[in-house]
């Protein structure tokens, strides 16, 4: 029996392979394995493959790695685009109007899901509320929420367009809630607005527009909505003042609440000092949900309260004109503005006591991703301070401009006024940037948006000398790197005009711009994206 040949490596060759003139031998002994062969040719072979090899290597290394980093940028921007308030990816290339509505007076609107709820008044003194497709501006549905009204419509037409419902989305619920107000008495004058004569809450179905439920608020009162609950606060002519809790989707109560005066409360009344013989009137009270808290002011207190109605805490203000807020869940503030020509702010302390008062306002984040978790930030003086929202401790005080609202991404500040955007690392107060504006040309003011990967402004550009067809000029949106705040691109939005207001919202990832005409006459909503 012939033993076979003992297998051989073999390296596949070109001309030049080492072989000669090409050739390849078929006997077993020319590989470099077999005993006593010379194998040159195969090695040298191998020489010469190996940068190749290495090339290739290197070349699926780096298309390896380059693919893991745009994953990695993909997910990152999807994940900054989930924020409420991020804008879809904005291309200048495709960037149009999809749509714009125009309505009488002061219209107010709401982002509902991407979608847009709006209250409008009516000539005919009725008022509605509609939602608007945030895609293409079409009517999903409209409800009628006060019949036709000729006081109404007389003021409408002798003063001026009127204010329509005002709504607002019921968060994490199918559900829009709206403050009506009607039942308007006869105009007794031409100069001054008439003021009606009932206030409702009128809850909607955000699918079909079907009125849910109907609460008629008492005067000098005010509602809220947390959760499940619609809460109306009253106040008595005493000064007491409680809290009801009614089922968003029916007209069952859930709770109510006596709020307790304070010492200092009690002390001083119920209602301001009145000259004798004058007619009291009971005292405003309002009341807002923040976060998962219930914070009523009254006329000399002002209560928090758990989402079932229990009293957290009272705070005594007396006769001062003060405000309270808690800073991104955290940390409670104190606005007064009751002593000087501009607010006073003071933290409370861990101990229930109340830093001084110094002229400086928190910080309105309109995006917040909740990096830099622990701080709140407070601006006034030319300074921006960065306190720990447990303590109230000062992390860091820089000098910046005094803009009271910014975006928080990614463990950067974002911040704007007229005159310059700025990026400020939000953990240490370092300045990253700063982007110098044309105060003269700046619209959008304190105003900026993100699509993530592009800081946004509003600013006015000129007709150029000899362009009549834009002799107005016109509205640019106006793009900066968010790496460096160097200006990226700008695009014409719209012919510039005259307007009283402006405003710019985020409806479902889309630019909304809002304008009410300088006699507010009309109002007018421009949405901006790509097809």
């Amino acid at each position: 029996m012939t033993r076979p040949h003992q297998m051989q490596p073999v390296a596949l060759e070109e001309e030049g392979s080492g072989f000669p003139n090409g050739a390849r031998s078929d006997r077993p002994d020319a590989g470099p394995a077999a005993e006593g062969g010379n194998g040159s040719g195969w090695r040298r072979a191998a020489r010469r493959g190996w940068p190749i090899a290495a090339t290739v290597v290197v070349a699926l290394a780096l298309g390896g790695a380059q693919l893991v980093l745009d994953a990695r940028e993909r997910g990152r921007l999807n994940q900054l685009r989930s924020v409420p308030g991020v804008l879809a990816a904005v291309d200048p290339s495709t960037l149009r109007e999809l749509w714009s509505s125009e309505s009488p007076g002061v219209a107010t609107g709401a982002n509902v899901g991407g979608d847009l709820v709006r209250g409008v008044a009516s000539p005919d003194g009725s008022q509605l509320v509609e939602l608007l497709d945030g895609g293409s501006g079409g009517a999903l549905w409209s409800a009628p929420v006060a019949p036709p009204d000729p006081n109404l419509a007389e003021a409408i037409v002798t003063v001026g367009p009127w204010f329509g419902p005002r709504c607002q989305p019921v968060p994490d619920r199918d559900l829009v809630w709206c403050t009506v107000e009607d039942e308007y008495p006869v105009l007794d004058s031409d100069t001054a607005w008439s003021e009606h004569g009932r206030t409702r809450t009128v809850v909607l179905d955000t699918a079909t527009g079907a009125v849910v439920s109907d609460h008629e608020i008492a005067s000098a009162g005010a509602a809220a909505v947390l959760g499940d609950a619609l809460l109306i606060a009253t106040t008595a002519a005493d000064g007491a003042a409680s809290v009801h809790a009614w089922d968003l989707r029916s007209d069952q109560p859930s709770w109510q609440s006596a709020l307790p005066k304070s010492e200092e409360g009690a002390a001083s009344g119920g209602t301001s000092d009145l000259e004798p013989g004058a007619l009291q009137t009971t005292e405003a009270v309002w009341i807002t949900a923040q976060g998962d808290t219930i914070v009523v002011h009254g006329h000399r207190d002002v209560w928090a309260l758990s989402e079932d109605g229990q009293v957290l805490r009272t705070f005594p203000f007396g006769d001062r004109q003060a405000y309270v807020q808690l800073l991104r869940g955290q940390l409670w503030s104190k606005l007064d503005y009751s002593a000087a020509s501009t607010a006073m702010l003071s933290l409370l302390r861990a101990d229930g006591s109340w830093t001084q008062p110094v002229a400086e306002q928190p910080v309105s984040l309109a995006i917040d991703d909740g990096s830099a978790a622990d701080l709140c930030f407070l601006s006034g003086r030319a300074r921006l301070r960065a306190v720990d929202c447990e303590s109230g401790a000062e992390r860091w005080d820089e000098a910046s401009s005094e803009s009271t609202s910014g975006l928080l991404l990614d463990g950067t500040l974002y911040s704007a006024t007229r005159t310059q955007v700025t990026a400020m690392n939000a953990s240490t107060g370092e300045l990253r940037w700063r982007s110098v504006r044309d105060a003269t040309l700046s619209l959008s003011s304190e105003q900026v948006f993100t699509d993530g990967e592009s800081l946004f402004v509003l600013e006015y550009a000129p007709a150029a000398d000899g362009d009549s067809g834009a002799a107005q000029g016109t509205t640019d949106l106006v793009a900066l790197s968010m790496a460096d705040g160097s200006e990226s691109w700008r695009i014409p939005l719209t012919e510039s005009s005259t307007y009283s207001s402006l405003s710019i919202s985020e409806l479902g990832g889309r630019l909304a711009i809002s304008t009410t005409d300088e006699w507010g006459d009309s109002h007018i909503t421009r949405v901006y994206g790509s097809p």
